[in-house]
């Protein structure tokens, strides 16, 4: 099913997730990380002076549930990839 997260809550999860070999490879460049940054700052900005909706959508992470407990992530690795980097 679809369900909303935090990105805390994405990074502090201790479940695995996969990547599999069928994805692209890591592609980002510091134009697409400055932008997500940004974005994550503005929006906090704007939550802080009460201004902003509680809720920020930040994209979509696709993922598989394997029988061994760990994630195929199928789409959203990008930006998944960088939080991860970035935590």
């Amino acid at each position: 099913g679809v369900r909303p997260f935090s990105i805390r809550a994405l990074l502090e999860d201790r479940a695995r997730y996969l990547v599999p070999m069928y994805q692209r490879n890591y592609a980002w460049g510091e134009g697409e990380i400055t932008q997500l940054l940004q974005d994550v700052l503005d929006y906090q900005q704007k939550l802080v002076s009460g201004k902003g909706p509680q809720t920020y959508y930040i994209g979509t992470l696709v993922v598989f549930a394997r029988d061994d407990g760990s994630f195929e992530v199928i789409d959203g690795q990008q930006r998944f990839t960088t939080l991860s980097l970035l935590a």
